[in-house]
């Protein structure tokens, strides 16, 4: 049997009778009449010349760009001038955006307030404060904050301590004091809000 084009196609589709099926499997496997030399009468020169002529139509135009007497030094002054102002940007002296904190050291403690806090002590030794307040005491004393409130507030010598102010006037004012050591076992969602709300 003669294995053509159309069987071979017949075949691909699953479509053949045994017969055929074993007539194209061995004209697949019998490689005898195989001849893999290259045809005699290809022009190997004619093909490069055809090859050459398609890859030249795909290239662009091969004119010179003509470049103005401004290019270069113009490319170069662009240059510089990203470069001195990245290096501006990076190296610049950096200012702080907030004040210094405010420090008050007493004989018995030492205030410091932190950034956007106003603190101020009156003569009576009422410590009236608005914003986070830090205390470090230097002995076991009792604080009162707000002139307003009588509640007075105890503070161990060698512990710190965090105390908050809203700095609103209202009815019933509140102030809150932490030791840091409760502020590291609180829920993790209020320290989060206590820490982006004061800036710990």
């Amino acid at each position: 049997m003669k294995v053509t084009k159309e069987l071979l196609e017949k075949y691909h589709r699953g479509h053949c009778t045994p017969e055929e099926n074993t007539a194209v499997e061995n004209w697949l496997l019998d490689d005898s009449d195989m001849d893999d030399s290259f045809p005699a009468f290809v022009d190997e020169a004619a093909i490069q010349q055809e090859m050459w002529a398609e890859i030249q139509q795909e290239l662009p135009s091969s004119k010179p760009r003509r470049l103005s007497r401004w290019s270069l030094p113009g490319s170069v002054a662009t240059a510089c001038l990203v470069v001195l102002g990245l290096g501006w940007l990076l190296y610049r002296p950096h200012t702080p955006a907030t004040a210094p904190s405010q420090e008050i050291s007493a004989r018995d403690y030492t205030l410091a307030a932190g950034p956007e806090s106003k603190v101020q002590v009156t003569k009576a030794g009422i410590i009236n404060f608005c914003g986070r307040l830090e205390i470090q005491p230097k002995k076991d004393v009792q604080l009162s904050f707000i002139e307003q409130s009588p509640e007075r507030f105890s503070f161990q010598k060698g512990e710190t301590y965090f105390a908050f102010h809203t700095c609103q006037k209202a009815d019933h004012e509140k102030i809150l004091v932490i030791k840091e050591k409760s502020l590291q076992s609180l829920p993790p969602v209020a320290k989060r809000q206590l820490m982006d709300e004061w800036g710990i």
